[in-house]
């Protein structure tokens, strides 16, 4: 009995040994037959543009049963082999790495796919800035299509046909309604805008009054301002602050330091020079004044030049007196309540003058 025993124990290891073969056998199997990415061509492209070609195995020959996706982005499968899957790059995809997907399974590319975004079109400048339908019209800038089919231009929003790609431009013809408006140009759903309008041809009349001085508001006169902005106002080579502007006038207030010359009106499609100069008006001056000292409530007598030009405002040494007359070369005031010693300031239309050296004192009772 002792020699048999060894011999049953042998057999029975055997058996679960080839049993146990048997059951590792399909596991094997099924992992060897996973889907799996070895490669994919090319490795950079658009979204929604560029077909990529996935090679591996184990893809069978149903697109039903396979999921690719790029950055967890579903792709749309074209075709399948048993080595080869064709997509094309979804809408919205990001950079990064490409997954399939297959029976509960997913593998992954060991590198990652660069989406190429398209850049903003970038719109510079455009000539002419203004014209009827026909005009050609040349839009200078960047980023644009390399194709004529790339590029839909529009003035304000109307589609405009493209005739020639050029270098840094693309030539555009005016098309008929209101195209008074900024200008689009969109190169695969990447639309850039320009800065400035197109419009109207600008128009620059005059302006009123003929002469003035500095601080003073004057109007200019023309046609088209709106459709032209933005539009700046030069008196010589001064900037002037523009107060108000309609499509045919504009207040602007007259610059510091202004001398005798031209108005320029400039915006970015034109500039027009006026065919008159604009004359500055002397500022008033102050001579004499009689006294020169005295108590609350005196009368005093300021004499000068050029008083009747605009409305008159006087103080003694910031506190603002009472007006009782005035004329063209002179004005008469009382020294007000709280006057101190100091100098006496006088306003005419909004240009400002000083007695200069000559202080009023007022005497204390």
């Amino acid at each position: 009995m002792g020699k048999k025993t060894p011999l049953c124990l042998c057999l029975l290891i055997v058996g679960f040994l080839i049993l146990s073969c048997q059951d590792e056998s399909p596991k094997d199997t099924a992992a060897v037959n996973l889907p799996y990415i070895s490669s994919f061509s090319p490795a950079e492209g658009k979204a929604g543009k560029t077909t990529v070609n996935i090679s591996g195995g184990n893809y069978g020959v149903s697109a039903e049963e396979i999921t690719v996706k790029f950055e967890g982005i579903a792709a749309k499968i074209n075709a399948v082999s048993e080595t080869g899957i064709e997509v094309i790059v979804p809408e919205n995809a990001k950079s990064g790495r490409i997954s399939l997907i297959s029976n509960n399974n997913i593998s992954f590319s060991t590198k990652d796919f660069t989406v190429i975004e398209t850049p903003e079109p970038k719109i510079k400048k455009f000539d002419p800035g203004f014209g009827s339908v026909g005009t050609e019209v040349t839009v200078y800038g960047k980023n644009f299509g390399s194709t004529l089919e790339e590029n839909l231009v529009k003035f304000n929003g109307i589609e405009a046909t493209v005739t020639e790609i050029t270098d840094g431009g693309l030539k555009v013809i005016v098309p008929g309604g209101d195209v008074h408006g900024p200008i689009t140009v969109r190169v695969e759903e990447v639309t850039g805008t320009s800065s400035y309008y197109f419009g109207n041809e600008l128009s620059f009349s005059g302006f009123e009054p003929a002469e003035s001085y500095a601080g003073h508001t004057i109007t200019l006169n023309g046609s088209n301002f709106l459709s032209s902005v933005p539009i700046s106002i030069y008196f010589n080579d001064l900037k002037a602050s523009i107060q108000g502007i309609t499509d045919t006038q504009i207040e602007v207030e007259v610059p510091l330091n202004v001398m005798d010359g031209p108005i320029t009106l400039s915006s970015p499609r034109q500039s027009i020079v006026s065919d008159k100069d604009f004359l500055v008006i002397p500022p008033p001056t102050i001579s004499q004044m009689d006294p020169l000292e005295g108590p609350i409530g005196t009368k005093v007598t300021i004499t000068g030049t050029d008083f009747d030009l605009g409305v008159i405002s006087v103080t003694f040494n910031g506190v603002e007196a009472e007006v009782t007359s005035s004329s063209d070369e002179q004005i008469e005031v009382t020294v007000p309540n709280e006057a101190t010693t100091g100098l006496i300031e006088v306003s005419v239309g909004g240009q400002i003058i000083q007695s200069g050296d000559n202080e009023f004192e007022v005497i204390v009772p």
